[in-house]
């Protein structure tokens, strides 16, 4: 994550102080510049997309639960995920299944910085090729 991306994204999304400004955001509570909590939920989003929903026949999200975004990303951190299948429930007359997942992100330093449960919607069978 570096600073240019946390000011852009913040700059169409959140446009808060300690996310747009590193010298105003040394004198926020954190004491420093950090990435809005949506822009490492939507990093941690594309870590998940790359690599393992485009996987899986995805059809949809269904929810977010239980997210605690533990400590800020700042510039220069390198988020990680781990994500742990917690629950299948296949419904075989619909053509689709339910996936629930335990989602953790962590930096460089294998400290967490943000953990959700996560669940969706998978189709049993490819559709049209896909």
């Amino acid at each position: 994550m570096t600073e240019e991306e946390i000011i852009e994204f913040a700059g169409k999304f959140d446009p808060q102080y300690f996310h747009m400004d590193p010298v105003l955001a040394l004198q926020s509570p954190l004491g420093c510049l950090c990435a809005s909590g949506l822009h490492t939920l939507s990093a941690v989003q594309r870590l998940n997309v790359d690599n393992l929903y485009n996987k899986i026949h995805l059809v949809a999200g269904r929810g977010i639960n239980n997210l605690s975004l533990l400590q800020p990303v700042v510039p220069g951190d390198r988020i990680s995920v781990k994500l742990q299948i917690t629950k299948l429930k296949a419904y075989k007359k619909l053509g689709h299944g339910l996936v629930g997942a335990k989602c953790i992100a962590f930096n460089q330093r294998d400290e967490m910085l943000a953990k959700m449960d996560v669940e969706f919607v998978v189709l049993l069978q490819p559709h049209n090729g896909v």
